[in-house]
């Protein structure tokens, strides 16, 4: 059985958050949550896109 990458793994917690967690709590404790899983999902666009982001950023930079 392979190892889970770190996005997989974010995506199971994100997931959990919104689908499990959300729904079972209420006011603060689910916007807490909320924040929770969006935060995570920033993480997780962050290390899927990160990088090229970051290099596209460097060759339009060297462009001008």
């Amino acid at each position: 059985m392979d190892k889970p990458s770190a996005i997989q793994l974010l995506d199971a917690v994100i997931a959990y958050l919104r689908d499990e967690m959300v729904p079972a709590l209420d006011g603060a404790q689910a916007f807490k949550a909320r924040v929770a899983a969006n935060a995570l999902d920033l993480a997780r666009r962050e290390l899927a896109y990160g990088a090229a982001a970051e290099a596209e950023d460097g060759a339009r930079l060297r462009a001008l």
